[in-house]
């Protein structure tokens, strides 16, 4: 860091102001560039959970159910005379209820899974395939409608049929276990890197402050004290009070310690300058009644007093063409200062574009959230018709035992939906807090970036103060030049009368 401040030290305004602006600039593009990283990894894993495993879930819960109410149809027959209307319906309703089970298998078989999910796909397949085809074999023997047929059927449901069933709902419930496990793993691993995300924003907004900080007293001290230490001693001479003994303090290599240098060495030739004005006025005053015997020494000192305001008026040049480089070299860093500005506030923009993605996010949660809820209502509504089911097994006695156990079965599985439902509901509400945590972070980013854009625009405000500073002291040495020109054609006639007079 100290070789950095001895180079800078060493370098031009625009070297300095260029570099301390840029590394603002950086740090700005850093904080934005982090923050949308950030945000569009959440984003991502929030997609991923809403477009696969959200999905996936579904399919499989509303294949749960369709299995079901199909074991409760097939098993429902059994109680039924097969030439009613309400049979019928019955075995229309086990009929659409496999439709629609292959058509939920179908959307789910569309969504991708890793190759242990397909290993566990193709078990239930095979499970549910053989499931199907037995509940269709109940009811071809429920068909023959005989009391023989009947109780081979019961005993087909209740045997082979019921195993069959238990293997598929085994294989299909480990395919939902699986999905919320993965939801899980996702939520919990970007619910770290979000984390760890918000961090990087906070240190890189907080690296911006202070170097908005650092810049603004290094322009402080590099360039407004030594102009306004000038701008008041040329003040002081134009107004005839000034300490014609006073000189600046030179700092630097740059512009401003050659303006000190130049400056100085401007003071001590007026000084002179004045010094021997005054001694010759005292000279001239003295010798007045022996002007006749002293013409040639007052044409000496006329000479000399030309020569000395030739130098004078050399050195005023010099000065007012370095006054006029750092008046233009104000001006560019006035323009770079400015460009730095809106750099800052460019930076303040994309910090109020990730906000927006962050609501967009926050958006889809709250979205997933009321599917999940669908899916809860609908594990209500299953365990309600098995409650509906048990209810009328029960007033069926003895014959609805069989028809019970089924309703309990299915009392369990519906409890089972809505214990995954309330995890993944618990799950969606941590990953809508997260996002909403990052949310505000983002919004204190943004609220620290326009602090920092403010900055920069007080900084852009000084500059363009000290621009025209600059400006006014190039006028003040403009005047200067012209009164010493005055006064080298007043000292010019006046050598030139002295030898007049000494001739004469």
């Amino acid at each position: 860091m100290a070789g950095i401040g001895s180079v800078l030290g060493r370098s031009s305004i625009l070297v300095r102001l260029s570099a301390s602006f840029g590394a603002l600039a950086l740090i700005t593009g850093l904080v934005g560039g982090i923050g949308i990283w950030a945000f569009s990894r959440v984003n991502g894993a929030l997609q991923a959970v809403a477009g696969e495993s959200v999905p996936a879930l579904v399919q499989l819960l509303g294949t749960e159910r369709d299995m079901q109410q199909a074991v409760v149809a097939e098993r429902t027959l059994m109680f039924m005379k097969v030439d009613t209307l309400a049979a019928k319906e019955t075995v229309r309703t086990h009929a659409d209820r496999l439709a629609r089970l292959n058509e939920h298998w179908k959307q789910y078989g569309a969504i991708a899974a890793s190759e242990a999910e397909r290993a566990r796909r193709a078990a239930f397949e095979s499970a549910r395939a053989e499931w199907e085809t037995a509940s269709r074999d109940v009811l071809k023997v429920l068909a023959e409608d005989t009391p023989a047929a009947r109780r081979d059927a019961v005993d087909l449901s209740l045997g082979e049929t019921a195993l069959k069933y238990d293997k598929a709902r085994q294989a299909l419930g480990e395919l939902i276990e699986a999905r919320l496990a993965q939801v899980r793993e996702q939520a919990e691993r970007e619910g770290a890197t979000a984390g760890r995300m918000s961090w990087w924003v906070v240190l890189s907004v907080l690296g911006a402050i202070v170097v908005a900080g650092v810049t603004a007293v290094a322009v402080s001290r590099w360039v407004a004290r030594p102009l306004r230490e000038a701008v008041v001693l040329l003040k002081d001479i134009a107004a005839g009070e000034a300490d014609l003994t006073r000189r600046l303090t030179v700092t630097g290599h740059g512009e401003i310690g050659e303006l000190a240098e130049s400056f100085n060495v401007f003071m001590g030739k007026l000084h002179e300058i004045i010094g021997q004005v005054r001694v010759t006025a005292h000279h001239v005053a003295g010798a007045a009644h022996q002007l006749s015997s002293s013409t040639e020494h007052l044409s000496t000192g006329a000479q000399q007093q030309a020569s000395s305001l030739e130098e004078t008026a050399a050195s005023l040049e010099e000065i007012t063409g370095t006054v006029r480089q750092n008046a233009d070299n104000a001006n560019q860093a006035n323009e770079l200062a400015r460009g730095s500005w809106d750099t800052a506030d460019k930076g303040g923009q994309v910090v109020t574009s990730a906000v927006d993605a962050m609501g967009e996010i926050n958006r889809s949660s709250k979205k997933i959230a009321e599917i999940i809820t669908t899916i809860d209502e609908i594990a209500f509504q299953t365990n309600l018709l098995a409650l509906n089911a048990a209810v009328e097994a029960a007033r069926a006695g003895e014959q609805g035992r069989g028809f019970a156990v089924v309703a309990s079965e299915v009392r369990s599985l519906a409890q089972r939906s809505a214990e995954a439902a309330k995890e993944i509901k618990a799950l969606i509400k941590d990953s809508v807090q997260k996002v909403e945590g990052g949310s505000e972070l983002v919004n204190r980013s943004g609220q620290a970036l326009t602090e920092i854009v403010g900055s920069v625009k007080r900084v852009t405000d000084f500059i363009a103060e000290i621009a025209a500073a600059s400006q006014e002291q190039a006028q003040g040495i403009d005047q200067v030049n012209t009164a010493v020109a005055q006064m080298d054609k007043v000292t010019q006639q006046n050598a030139a009368n002295a030898e007049e007079s000494a001739s004469a």
